[in-house]
C-alpha cells in the first residue's frame, strides 16, 4: 500500500476500496479490544469513595488525547507516510504490555477488596514511570529567572536536540497552520 502510494498522494480504486474495508476491520477490533479499556480500567482500579472524581480526570485525559491524535495524524500521515501506521501500531505493542504486566486482575474480586487486588503495585509503577520521567526529561527551574528559561532547555541532555542551539532573541515566531 505504502509503495502503491508513494509522494503523488493518488491511489487507485481498488487500493482505496481495501483502505477503507481495512479501517473498517480496525475499528470494529478496537472497539471490543482496546477501546472501552480506557473506560472499563479506571472504573475497576479506584475505590467508591473517588470513583466519580477519578473518571472525570480519565474523561478530560481521553479527551485530550484524542484531540493531539485528530491534530496530528495528518501530520504525521504526510511526513511519515506508512511509519504512521507503523507508529501506532508500536504503542499497541507497549499498551499490550503495560496490560499484562502492570494490570492486576479483577474478575471475581468484590469492588470493596479492591484495594486489595494489587492496585498498590499498579499505582507503585506508575509513581516510578513518574518519577522517571521528572528526572530525566523535566529540567531544574528553581531560582532561575524566566528570561533565562530558554538556555536551561537548549543546556538540557534531552531537550537541547529539539531546542537547538540558536537563541530567539530579535527573532519573531510565526505559527503557520497546516
Amino acid at each position: 500500500m505504502a509503495v502503491e502510494l508513494g509522494d503523488h498522494g493518488e491511489i487507485r480504486k481498488e487500493y482505496a476500496y481495501l483502505l477503507l474495508v481495512l479501517i473498517c476491520i480496525y475499528i470494529a477490533w478496537f472497539g471490543w479490544s482496546w477501546g472501552p479499556l480506557g473506560w472499563l480500567v479506571p472504573s475497576e482500579i479506584f475505590s467508591l469513595e473517588i470513583r466519580s472524581a477519578s473518571q472525570s480526570v480519565n474523561v478530560a485525559v481521553n479527551f485530550l488525547f484524542t484531540f493531539i491524535v485528530a491534530q496530528t495524524f495528518l501530520s504525521m500521515l504526510c511526513y511519515f507516510k506508512a511509519g504512521t501506521f507503523f507508529f501506532f501500531g508500536g504503542w499497541v505493542v507497549v499498551m499490550t504490555a503495560f496490560v499484562y504486566f502492570l494490570l492486576p486482575e479483577t474478575k471475581n474480586v468484590p469492588i470493596e477488596q479492591m484495594e486489595k487486588a494489587g492496585t498498590l503495585f499498579f499505582f507503585g509503577g506508575w509513581v516510578v514511570v513518574m518519577t522517571a520521567f521528572v528526572y530525566f526529561l523535566l529540567p531544574e527551574t528553581k531560582n532561575v529567572p524566566i528570561e533565562q528559561m530558554e538556555k536551561v532547555w537548549r543546556e538540557h541532555l534531552f531537550w537541547k536536540r529539539i531546542v537547538g542551539n540558536k537563541s530567539s532573541e530579535g527573532t519573531k515566531i510565526v505559527v503557520v497552520a497546516p
